[in-house]
């Protein structure tokens, strides 16, 4: 059990900064999506895809600064990433769900 706490107090920066960069691109998502949803603008293939290309940019960039700075911590670092976005995901069609 101590190898563990250990290893998520080693880890725990690696976490929070890939959960931090999750929610970034997700945001980016948001940015093209929010407009839509309110029904202020019609959904625009570009702006779509320009938000699904920013947000994968942001969470490439992380990655890569992530490897040349910890290589050892790129798999938290990632799985940050992975749990913010599905997260954020989650949260997204809860709301969308209780609004319909």
């Amino acid at each position: 059990m101590h190898e563990f706490i250990d290893s998520l107090v080693v880890h725990a920066p690696m976490l929070a900064a890939g959960l931090a960069t999750g929610v970034v691109a997700f945001g980016a998502l948001m940015l093209a999506l929010i407009p839509v949803l309110r029904r202020h603008k019609q959904a625009d293939l570009t702006r779509g895809l320009l938000g699904l290309a920013i947000s994968v940019c942001v969470l490439a960039g992380g990655a890569f600064i992530a490897w040349c700075f910890v290589a050892e911590g790129l798999s938290v670092f990632i799985f940050g990433e992975a749990l913010s976005l599905l997260l954020g995901w989650v949260v997204l069609a809860g709301v969308l769900l209780v609004r319909s």
